[in-house]
């Protein structure tokens, strides 16, 4: 488990790999993992137990998701 807050080795991969990747490295953190299209309309509370990876039209991360 690693108390990170920040993937930035997920840019590039697709938003599946990525989200996949951030649970493995989160387990048992309470956090959860979300797929969003770059563009789409959400929510700009902050939540320290979320993760937002934002992906593009070809499903690949765009910038390093983090918590919040």
């Amino acid at each position: 488990m690693s108390d990170k807050h920040e993937w930035p080795e997920t840019v590039g991969k697709t938003g599946e790999e990525a989200k996949a990747f951030i649970q493995k490295d989160t387990e048992g953190r309470g956090i959860t993992v979300e797929i969003v299209k770059d563009g789409s309309p959400v929510t700009m509370d902050f939540r320290e137990d979320r993760c937002r990876v934002f992906v593009d039209g070809n499903d690949k991360v765009l910038h390093p998701p983090c918590l919040g």
